[in-house]
């Protein structure tokens, strides 16, 4: 396939509230929008030249933008119906802040963009709430789980809840990712939107791994508590947190394993500093950054499936960790705790699509987890969960 790439720039630039504005006037599907937590990389994509359902080889010269779904395997329920197991889009329209990127067909004239028009925002009242699995379930699921690492079965699983809202009209994401750009400290916002009616959103504050040529940073990230409503509180619990041996435990199992899966791959790799914590708008975790040189025949895909899940999504021991989220958890994750970002052959930047919303017209599910190990307690866990999902459910 013959494909032309042309770049324009465009006369005014865009702040991210306008670029939103612009996103939600056009006609064209699928629509993408991506600001990396650093703020150096805003963009827009509309349209599709070509969709691939596959992750793309490292050799194709273009930037592909995608997702790639947890389990990669049969879905058991309808409610991510839409959306490819895994699907990297060639987008036919990419916009920066400042440049729009038109790829088209040799013998295809691009077609107009539509102006943008302010937009009136009316409330949009919540009707219901409905979390799988329930408390009760919860508490016993967390237990049964707790009950396996004290035999030596897991050492360590996350599991996730599925909050679904259902509200009076359509939701719009275009206004809650205004909403969450406001409260997206140290966070990779993204949408990833296919139709009219649906769509995939988040503001994820841990990123799989970035590349830029051969040189890759990636990061374990886990252990949480929530932020402080005053300075002292917050660095009350930051210490908490940093001292804490259950969530030094949780972090211990992310760290180890990244190191031991990417050391084979990378001529060299070392971790940036020490131990940190990491903090977002509404929680603050526990971090380390690795950074490393890839060796000569690497490929994304390699490195997709060789890292996700890592321990802060799946567990410890990975199969048997996967096995039991997928027995327990009653819904699919799809999008949810998987890569979700961009592959080109000089860069590639994945994020975890975690603190994520899965959109369907006038609902809206959200998705949150936490790492079970020894010493975790089921009720302190679903405290966690409310506090992971708050910036979708608070003004």
């Amino acid at each position: 396939m013959l494909l032309k790439n042309h770049l324009r720039r465009i006369t005014k630039p865009f702040s991210t509230s306008n670029l939103l504005d612009f996103a939600k006037c056009q006609t064209l599907y699928p629509k993408i929008f991506w600001k990396d937590r650093e703020r150096n990389n805003t963009i827009l994509t509309l349209g599709s030249i070509l969709t691939l359902d596959k992750i793309p080889d490292t050799d194709t010269p273009y930037r592909f933008f995608g997702a790639y779904d947890f389990f990669q395997k049969n879905r058991k329920t309808p409610l991510w119906n839409g959306f490819p197991e895994t699907c990297f889009i060639l987008p036919q329209f990419e916009i920066t802040e400042n440049s729009l990127t038109t790829n088209f067909l040799s013998s295809d004239k691009p077609p107009e963009l539509n102006e943008a028009t302010p937009q009136v925002e009316s409330a949009n009242p919540l009707l219901s709430r409905l979390d799988t699995p329930s408390k009760e379930a919860w508490i016993e699921n967390v237990q049964h789980c707790l009950s396996e690492i004290d035999e030596g079965i897991l050492h360590k699983i996350v599991l996730a809840r599925k909050t679904t809202l259902q509200y009076e009209k359509k939701v719009d994401p275009f206004l809650i990712l205004k909403s969450l750009d406001k409260k997206s400290k140290n966070c990779t916002l993204f949408a990833f939107l296919l139709s009219e009616n649906k769509g995939f959103i988040g503001s994820s504050p841990e990123c799989l791994y970035q590349r830029k040529g051969t040189l890759i940073t990636t990061e374990a990230v886990a252990g949480t508590r929530r932020r402080g409503k005053t300075p002292e509180e917050d660095l009350r619990l930051k210490n908490e947190l940093l001292k804490s041996e259950k969530d030094g435990r949780e972090f211990s199992c992310v760290e180890t394993y990244i190191e031991k899966i990417l050391q084979p791959e990378c001529e060299e790799l070392h971790r940036v500093k020490g131990k940190k914590v990491v903090q977002t708008k509404t929680v603050q975790h526990l971090y380390q950054n690795f950074e490393g040189k890839l060796k000569p025949g690497f490929t994304d895909r390699k490195l997709i499936e060789k890292l996700h899940p890592t321990p802060a999504m799946g567990g410890l021991p990975p199969e048997r960790a996967m096995e039991k989220i997928h027995a327990l958890e009653q819904f699919d994750r799809g999008y949810y705790a998987a890569p979700i970002g961009y592959l080109s052959p000089d860069e590639a930047y994945l994020a975890v699509g975690i603190r994520s919303a899965l959109i369907d017209k006038n609902e809206m599910h959200l998705f949150a987890g936490c790492g079970i190990v020894n010493g975790s307690d089921p009720e302190k866990e679903w405290t966690e969960l409310d506090d992971k999902v708050k910036k979708f459910t608070q003004g």
